[in-house]
């Protein structure tokens, strides 16, 4: 079986998955108009300020859409099917929305605006931790 694919940072999502590793949600914000982005930018698209940083976010949201991947097409997530993939909306900002897996749904239970929170699974090798989402208040920190 082949492992999972592991994160490969780059300069922009560098500071989300330094701050997964340490068990956060950190998302990039611009420093001057106070904008949320994700995935990152390289400027704001509000006011054009290139000063953008990862700040914590609480890691609460809802869900807004999501797919159930019952056949797995990228190795390493043979054993993940079926996956449930979904875009959570954070509550910080409207239309700040994080793709990752639900975790303890089965196909078709999710539903449109479930309150969720993310939780954190640790990838073999590390040093990266793997932000996903649970419903709100089930289960212990992955």
């Amino acid at each position: 079986m082949v492992d999972r694919p592991r994160p490969v940072p780059t300069d922009l999502t560098r500071g989300f998955w330094e701050a997964a590793s340490r068990r956060v949600l950190g998302i990039q914000r611009c420093r001057d108009c106070g904008r949320w982005f994700h995935p990152p930018v390289p400027v704001c698209s509000r006011c054009h300020s290139q000063e953008l940083g990862f700040e914590p976010v609480d890691g609460l949201g809802t869900v807004y859409s999501y797919t159930a991947m019952t056949e797995a097409l990228v190795p390493g997530f043979e054993s993940d099917v079926p996956l449930v993939v979904a875009a959570v909306e954070l509550r910080e900002q409207e239309g700040l929305v994080v793709v990752a897996n639900l975790l303890g749904f089965d196909e078709g239970e999710p539903s449109i605006g479930a309150h969720v929170e993310v939780t954190f699974e640790e990838l073999p090798g590390g040093p990266y931790l793997l932000p996903q989402f649970r419903l709100r208040g089930h289960g212990a920190a992955v």
